[in-house]
């Protein structure tokens, strides 16, 4: 019903839930664990405007917005970052 994937990084290249199954969770559950999974010390995302509010309510604020091409045609999306939690262990994505 969905992927995800997160560089180590702590990069999120892609999150996609099918319409069918979108405002279930399944994908603040993807982000979760991907989060939970990174030993990183911040975690960026570059959001579409649709997925721009998704990221703010989990955390995320907005360092840029930029417009890319995608084979001719300009679209806006925003570079958005958010840190590591305070007292979340770097190694196992656990709360310390």
């Amino acid at each position: 019903v969905g992927f995800a994937d997160m560089d180590a990084g702590g990069y999120l290249d892609h999150l996609f839930v099918h319409r069918d199954f979108q405002r279930q969770g399944i994908a603040t559950a993807l982000c979760d664990a991907l989060e939970a999974g990174c030993s990183c010390l911040r975690y960026t995302t570059h959001a579409s405007i649709t997925a721009r509010p998704f990221f703010q309510i989990r955390g995320y604020r907005v360092v840029r917005e930029q417009q890319v091409d995608c084979r001719g045609v300009l679209l806006t999306n925003f570079v958005m970052e958010k840190p590591r939690p305070s007292g979340a262990n770097p190694q196992s994505g656990e709360k310390g």
